[in-house]
């Protein structure tokens, strides 16, 4: 039955990133909604994207059942026979030892259960890709799968989270990214996070400082009638010790969370008095504040708000203990073989490196550089420490050349952008030998992070080589465009100076004219790029569709004016095998026109038609 669609949780878009050949879909990015009829879905996301709310509003407006994969494993399933099931937090319920093995007893129950379709939630870079996706396939035959990923907020989005909270959105957008810290807008997490702690004071400069202030929020008693009694009298600085020694245990012992019931016979919640912490008082006290909240509350049975601020402060925790005296190494043995964190882990790992001195963190990075990118904050750590964590970025990419693959997350990169990083951002993309990967950490970096003006030179440089890689050229546009004032000018000098003198840059040109079309570009630059096309034996479809679909409105006469006289020459001659290319985008053209109030009249139109 198909699933009935009501709710701004499941309006959020997703970018398919694997799907089966059978279901063809014309573009890679829809609303999660839309792609609710495949029998199969796997989203992934970044720690606090919203897959867990997305799972709970879809859920319950097609009357499925949701649960994360924990209670779905340890319940066996109850109560699921045949049902669609939304299973949420793969990451959170890995297989200690071993990876995969989480996933086949996922797919035994869901046979056992005959479950015939079913959504499963994972955070990015925990996704094993097509390791875990083949485990699936096999044993799913029937059906097709979708995998996606939850894309980050859209400026719509983001007003409108910041409408609900009563701010004004274009001046707080300003703020952000006046202090550098936009990126933390398209996170929902961070967003409520940095609205809230806006609201009582200044605003953080880095996800560390944001993430301090607001477990202060979470751990302060905002009821002044409740400040009184005995569990709401502790302040903040009372309770930091005890929040971090529950969220470490939790984590670390992989239990769902802590009971307030003296006696608890239930391993998955142990009782809070089984805690080595001699105050129980602050201990319950500290259950009753916003950073936990009751799962079950009739058997009285509590769990951290959310897993990211869990791991923030578990690590901060962590981080005290080992600065009084407690060996690195046997934290590190607790978090996985050989000190490399499992994946329910990693997000631990990576905030004890960016808590620890400049000597322990630097035995802990080698260990799981990329997670320390992606889980922690490297706009935290030390210039050495950072320049340690793109060393063994390096390393990894030439003894995992693909670590990447399947998680192409951004936004976390540009914590790794300073300035004091510019000759090692540098380096890496003049060497030849460096690796696609790796390059492309640097390119987000860069682009994510703040305006590096230094790296104008290396940039140019890049996109005037007509020997360099594609993608990379691409990157350097973006990249010239966002970060660098003059990058629009110098854009434009590149394109009429070197691009435009070679026919198969018209790609690349394509890129350009969709980003910066008015005021630097005209009909006669696009005409240009289509005929290149229609000359070139590759397949360039999409390109042409892109640019047909991002050229502004108040262009579009023009632009079709321009090309019908290219297609009325060239349309009969056979000898170009990508005439059917520049007709579709002529025709996406054409389509734009007709969605305008003041539309072509129908003489112009049937003139510009027998262009076709």
């Amino acid at each position: 039955m198909k699933e009935k669609i009501m709710s701004s949780g499941i309006q959020r878009l997703v970018r398919i990133i694997d799907s089966e050949t059978k279901h063809n879909f014309s573009e890679t990015t829809k609303k999660f909604r839309d792609c609710l009829t495949a029998d199969y879905i796997i989203l992934l996301g970044d720690p606090g994207s919203g897959k867990t709310y997305t799972f709970e509003e879809s859920a319950k407006i097609s009357g499925s059942k949701f649960m994360s994969v924990r209670r779905f494993l340890t319940t066996e399933g109850q109560g699921c026979d045949g049902k669609t099931l939304y299973l949420d937090g793969l990451d959170e319920y890995r297989s200690r030892s071993d990876n995969k093995n989480i996933i086949i007893k996922v797919i035994q129950l869901l046979n056992r259960l005959e479950c015939k379709r079913f959504r499963l939630s994972c955070r990015s870079a925990d996704w094993l890709g097509n390791t875990d996706l083949s485990n699936f396939k096999e044993c799913f035959e029937q059906g097709y799968f979708l995998v996606l990923n939850l894309e980050p907020l859209t400026n719509k989005e983001i007003d409108e989270i910041l409408e609900q909270k009563n701010i004004p959105s274009s001046k707080f957008v300003d703020l952000a990214e006046k202090n550098n810290i936009s990126n933390l807008l398209l996170n929902p997490q961070t967003l409520i996070m940095l609205t809230n702690v806006v609201g009582h004071g200044n605003w953080p400069n880095t996800k560390k400082e944001l993430y301090e202030k607001s477990v202060e929020l979470l751990l302060s008693e905002h009821s002044s009638q409740k400040s009184e009694t005995e569990f709401g009298k502790f302040d903040y600085n009372e309770l930091l010790d005890v929040a971090g020694i529950l969220c470490a245990l939790i984590l670390i012992s992989d239990t769902n969370g802590v009971s307030i019931k003296n006696n608890q016979t239930d391993e998955n919640y142990p009782t809070y008095r089984s805690i080595p912490f001699e105050d129980k008082i602050k201990l319950q006290a500290v259950l009753t504040r916003r950073l936990f909240t009751a799962i079950d509350a009739g058997n009285n049975f509590f769990t951290f708000i959310h897993r990211t601020i869990a791991e923030f402060i578990g690590a901060k925790w962590l981080a005290i203990r080992i600065g009084q005296g407690l060996p690195v190494g046997r934290v590190q043995s607790l978090f996985g073989v050989e000190g490399c964190p499992t994946s329910e882990l990693r997000g631990l790992h990576a905030w004890l490196v960016t808590f620890l001195s400049e000597e322990y963190a630097s035995i802990l990075i080698p260990k799981d550089p990329y997670g320390v990118l992606m889980y922690g904050d490297a706009a935290s750590l030390s210039l050495s420490n950072r320049k340690l964590l793109l060393m063994e970025l390096k390393i990894l990419s030439e003894t995992d050349p693909w670590f990447r693959a399947g998680d192409w997350s951004t936004k976390p990169l540009g914590s790794l952008s300073s300035l004091d990083m510019v000759n090692d951002f540098r380096c890496i993309l003049k060497n030849p030998r460096s690796n696609f990967h790796l390059k492309s950490i640097v390119f987000e970096a860069i682009k994510n992070g703040p305006p590096l003006p230094q790296m104008r030179d290396a940039l140019r440089a890049l996109l005037s080589n007509n020997n360099a890689d594609y993608q990379e050229r691409v990157d350097a546009i973006i990249a010239l465009w966002r970060i660098i004032p003059t990058g629009k000018e110098d854009l434009v000098k590149i394109y009429r100076n070197i691009l435009i003198k070679d026919p198969k840059t018209h790609k690349l040109r394509s890129k350009i004219l969709m980003k910066i079309y008015a005021p630097y570009f005209n009909p006669k630059d696009v005409y240009c790029v289509f005929k290149d096309t229609l000359n070139d034996p590759e397949d360039h479809t999409l390109s042409l569709w892109y640019l047909a679909r991002s050229l502004p409105q108040e262009s579009l006469l023009d632009v079709v004016g321009e090309l019908h006289n290219l297609l009325f020459k060239e349309g009969l001659n056979k000898r170009y095998a990508k005439i059917s290319v520049v007709e579709s985008a002529f025709t996406i053209l054409l389509e734009r026109l007709l969605e305008l109030k003041n539309k072509p009249k129908p003489l112009q139109l049937f003139h510009w038609l027998q262009a076709l």
